[in-house]
């Protein structure tokens, strides 16, 4: 018994955009309707957003603004989600001891919305850990955000968790749930 394979070699061509004058990291958000999207920060720290056409060429670039400290937030990425752009924000509030996760929209054109959402909060006295953290349902309909508090040495972990529509508009479930992880042996 003989096995033949014929492989079909294909050539692929790279296409690297401009340099990007930032002070931290590029994210890319992905792409929607022939371009594609990132995100970084300027030196100035702001957030910026670009989009690109296939080729690589820069077709818009704007300042996302959340109405927020420039300094005082962390932006943490992105989902395309009903037409828009769905951003992820944390923010420490020292005065209140508090840090949140915040989301807002923008559309493709980069514009955003003027209204945040409050997603998830925590105190400072809490002990948390991977706070912000989402994820999103395989259709599109739902948002998971999750952080994770820290127990008493021998106590379990506590997931506490919200599931929101793809609006942002109603919390569908939360709750909390002990995990079969000791804080400490």
């Amino acid at each position: 018994l003989i096995l033949a394979q014929i492989a079909n070699s294909q050539e692929i061509t790279l296409k690297w955009a401009e340099k990007i004058p930032t002070k931290g990291y590029i994210s890319i958000l992905g792409g929607k309707g022939g371009l594609y999207y990132t995100t970084h920060t300027n030196k100035e720290d702001q957030l910026i957003g670009r989009s690109y056409d296939s080729n690589m060429n820069l077709k818009n670039e704007k300042n996302i603004s959340f109405n927020l400290e420039d300094k005082k937030y962390s932006y943490g990425g992105a989902y395309f989600l009903n037409n828009s752009i769905l951003h992820f924000i944390t923010e420490r509030q020292k005065k209140q001891d508090k840090t949140f996760l915040y989301s807002g929209f923008s559309d493709f054109n980069l514009k955003t919305m003027d209204k945040l959402n409050v997603l998830d909060e925590v105190n400072d006295d809490d002990k948390s850990i991977n706070f912000g953290l989402r994820s999103i349902s395989p259709d599109s309909t739902k948002v998971l955000v999750y952080h994770e508090n820290t127990g008493r040495r021998k106590d379990p972990n506590v997931l506490v968790y919200k599931v929101y529509n793809s609006n942002i508009t109603d919390v569908i479930n939360e709750g909390a749930a002990s995990l079969p992880i000791k804080s400490k042996n």
